[in-house]
């Protein structure tokens, strides 16, 4: 039963999250004719929504995948926006160095060690971090002997 949105407007109603989710939510609510108040613990909008440029060169903090897109509401989204994507299966795997050089694809064990090694020294950047400095200089201050080439060992 659709209401009409005079009734709505006297309905007040709290979004709590300005994430996609809760974004999404409120704009559907407000053009139903809702009165929608959104609640944000945090100082910006957009939740797992972030490009990090802290190195110089921008990355996808989070929510840099559209998982499903059979009648997934994201992917209308991004195509509305003008978003470049891809269509990737799970078991693609890309790997660059600093200057974007694509080394060959990589499978199995190998990955696994790389990946494994990425994750931890990763993990252990936010213990060693300090918000006045980038990701870069405390990777590089805690990690001094990895190269700045260091996942081409491995495909040497």
């Amino acid at each position: 039963m659709e209401q009409n949105s005079t009734t709505n407007a006297a309905k007040k109603i709290v979004v709590i999250g300005a994430g996609i989710a809760g974004l999404t939510a409120a704009k559907q609510l407000h053009e139903q004719g809702f009165s929608v108040e959104i609640l944000e613990a945090s100082d910006r909008v957009g939740g797992r929504i972030r490009t990090n440029t802290s190195t110089g060169i921008g990355f996808e903090e989070g929510a840099s995948w559209i998982h499903g897109t059979d009648g997934n509401p994201i992917v209308e989204l991004a195509e509305k926006a003008g978003l470049k994507s891809i269509v990737a299966e799970f078991g693609d795997i890309a790997v660059y160095d600093k200057n974007a050089t694509l080394f060959p694809e990589v499978k199995g064990a190998r990955f696994h060690e790389i990946k494994e090694e990425y994750f931890e020294m990763f993990e252990s950047i936010p213990e060693k971090g300090d918000e006045n400095k980038s990701f870069e200089q405390v990777f590089g201050e805690s990690y001094p002997n990895i190269p700045d080439d260091w996942p081409s060992r491995y495909f040497c």
